[in-house]
């Protein structure tokens, strides 16, 4: 079994907007504190409901495969991946929801939100329209210009020892 560490965002139901949010993160390049770099790459899907996802993967960041760098998979690399990628998305082109960590792909469709869960997803981005359509402005906190989070902390689960 493979696990995959990625930023995950759904883009509503047009493809070209889950293209403009792929090419954005493209071969984008992360560089840690200690000047590793790792590069990202992304793809499109469509989920149940028709609508258009974007998934950045940090080359390495993953359990199977030739990619796998176990180095990598630590919750401290992770960890560090994610709050730079989180950074980065707070310059993306538009998206509806999004959220980095592990198994994230396609973690939610939009009708499968409940505010309850809300409170258990740690990182979770959400555009203002889900904001209002949730009713968590009480809840979250503004991450960018019409955008909205549980702010992040980092994992707390690595899939390697």
């Amino acid at each position: 079994m493979a696990y995959v560490f990625s930023l995950s965002a759904e883009c509503g139901n047009l493809r070209e907007s889950a293209e403009k949010f792929t090419n954005y993160f493209q071969d984008l390049t992360l560089t840690f504190a200690d000047n590793l770099e790792i590069r990202c790459r992304s793809n499109v899907f469509h989920d149940g409901e028709n609508n258009c996802w974007s998934l950045v993967n940090p080359t390495g960041i993953i359990v199977s495969g030739v990619d796998w760098k176990p180095e990598l998979c630590k919750t401290e690399r992770t960890s560090e991946a994610g709050f730079l990628l989180y950074e980065h998305l707070k310059y993306a082109p538009p998206f509806r929801y999004a959220i980095v960590g592990w198994e994230v792909d396609g973690f939610r469709e939009s009708s499968e939100f409940d505010v309850n869960d809300l409170q258990n997803l740690d990182g979770l981005v959400l555009s203002q329209e889900f904001c209002e359509r949730l009713d968590c402005f009480s809840t979250f906190e503004p991450f960018a210009p019409k955008y909205y989070w549980r702010p992040y902390h980092g994992e707390k689960w690595q899939p390697v020892d």
